[in-house]
């Protein structure tokens, strides 16, 4: 159960990091290709129209280039709330009541002994602190604006 979750894990790993370097990739590729195109319409426009015609050409070019990500940007978005939300996963709780769950825990501290797992125990704490951080679940309270000193009068 445990080897199935961790190649599973690795699995997930590998496919992200192979996506990562292929977006890298594509990114700088694409970015040295435009500044390229750019520098040469450029030299062009100033060749056979005069630098003001060419400064004007790029500024429309780039112009262009923004209203197209910006397009894109609400199309993202747009699609993004007509989508239904992602399923929940289960809780920790959920998970700690699964008979197989707690099977495994028990069968690895029989096999590693306390002194073995107390490592394992504290570092699979710090995880579980940073994953829920990471999640939106901070652990942190913030005092009220007013608690702190300092009133910013927009109520936050």
């Amino acid at each position: 159960m445990v080897a199935a979750l961790m190649n599973e894990l690795r699995g997930r790993i590998d496919a992200a990091l192979k996506l990562a370097v292929a977006g890298s990739i594509f990114v700088i590729a694409g970015f040295a290709a435009f500044v390229c195109f750019t520098v040469a319409i450029f030299l062009w426009t100033q060749q056979t129209y005069g630098s003001l015609e060419a400064w004007i050409a790029i500024g429309a070019l780039f112009l262009v280039v923004a209203v197209a990500g910006a397009i894109a940007l609400l199309v993202v978005r747009r699609r993004a709330r007509s989508l239904p939300p992602p399923p929940r996963r289960a809780q920790p709780a959920t998970l700690l009541q699964d008979p197989a769950v707690i099977v495994a825990g028990l069968q690895l501290v029989r096999t590693l002994s306390a002194r073995g797992v107390l490592p394992l125990l504290v570092i699979g704490a710090i995880a579980g602190g940073l994953v829920m951080n990471r999640n939106g679940h901070s652990t942190r309270h913030h005092a009220p604006s007013a608690e702190r000193g300092t009133d910013t009068g927009a109520g936050i």
